[in-house]
């Protein structure tokens, strides 16, 4: 048999590479798309502006970003199992066979770690101004002095302008030392509101529940996100924004609803369940409880917010429950 004949190379603009198939480029790019996704949950430094060049970089690097972010979202939130069959639809969807070879590493590898069912969602931190990943705390300035301690997992958007200091926090939970400026009010949206002050301090604490505003000193307005009449919270109160409307204020704890700037959790009869979505914020990984029973037991102590796994161990003791590790992250409780 003959040799083959090598292609004639032709000229070609620096930095081009050579031609591939349609399927083969594809491929190559859904496989950079789904990497760019694990880079940016591990929250490597340099990532997000990388990330953006690679965006802009090309057109077709956008939409396989999207189909990428899809397959993880087929991974069940915290505290419930991986939908198996979702991902296996968007796996036979993403190419026959080569795709599916490329991709199901990656997902093997997220279904090991665990580490993107625990941690921050993508589109918020690529808003985001500031973060706090998970396990760590941040204290930052803004540019008219306030600060603002950011609890794992936290992500707040500035946006000041000539008239008004207008910050959004994204997710998780801060801790506000406003600024006084009479002419410039400060005003934190959420998801179900804002609040609007013009200086003091408060906590806000985004749950599934609903935006939990607590008011150390001075005052704060609260304004319903769907219109309504608003509600003025004095020193020590509490009120949750919700779909639905403001819950009527009620008194709190500062001690232990601000323990955690100082590294700690504490509980008061606190039922587990409860215990268990202030770990989870501190830990990669979510905390599977199996029974009704067991997610209503009461908890009372302090803990380190630097070791959650060490609170696991010790409440399960004390309550005479079990704990499971599966695929390195996983933490079962019954």
């Amino acid at each position: 048999m003959p040799p083959r004949r090598a292609s004639p190379c032709r000229d070609r603009p620096q930095g081009e590479v050579p031609m591939t198939s349609d399927r083969d480029e594809a491929d190559r790019i859904f496989a950079e798309a789904a990497r760019w996704h694990l880079r940016l949950r591990e929250a490597e430094a340099d990532a997000h502006d990388a990330f953006m060049r690679w965006i802009a970089a090309d057109p077709r690097h956008l939409p396989a970003f999207d189909r990428a972010q899809a397959l993880w979202q087929a991974l069940a939130p915290p505290a419930a199992l991986p939908d198996p069959a979702a991902i296996a639809a968007l796996l036979a969807e993403a190419r026959p066979r080569r795709a599916r070879r490329a991709v199901l590493p990656l997902v093997l590898a997220l279904l090991a770690g665990l580490g993107l069912w625990q941690g921050p969602d993508l589109w918020d931190s690529l808003r985001a101004d500031h973060i706090a990943w998970t396990g760590q705390r941040r204290q930052v300035t803004l540019a008219d002095g306030t600060r603002v301690d950011l609890n794992s997992g936290a992500a707040l958007a500035v946006d000041f302008t000539p008239a008004e200091r207008r910050v959004r926090l994204l997710r998780g939970e801060a801790f506000f030392q406003v600024a006084h400026d009479a002419a410039h009010p400060f005003v934190v949206e959420m998801p179900n509101g804002a609040l609007r002050v013009t200086g003091t301090s408060f906590d806000i604490d985004l749950t599934p529940e609903g935006d939990r505003v607590a008011l150390v000193e001075g005052s704060v307005r609260l304004l319903p996100g769907h219109g309504g009449a608003g509600v003025t919270l004095a020193p020590g109160q509490q009120a949750e924004l919700r779909d639905a409307g403001i819950s009527p204020p009620g008194s709190f704890d500062a001690d232990s609803r601000t323990a955690w700037r100082q590294g700690r959790m504490v509980f008061y009869r606190t039922p587990l369940s409860q215990v268990v979505a202030e770990l989870a914020r501190y830990r990669r990984g979510p905390i599977l409880l199996l029974n009704d029973r067991v997610a209503e037991l009461p908890v009372t102590g302090a803990f380190s917010t630097a070791d959650p796994d060490a609170a696991i161990r010790l409440i399960a003791e004390t309550l005479g429950l079990s704990t499971h590790h599966l695929a390195g992250a996983l933490t079962v409780i019954r």
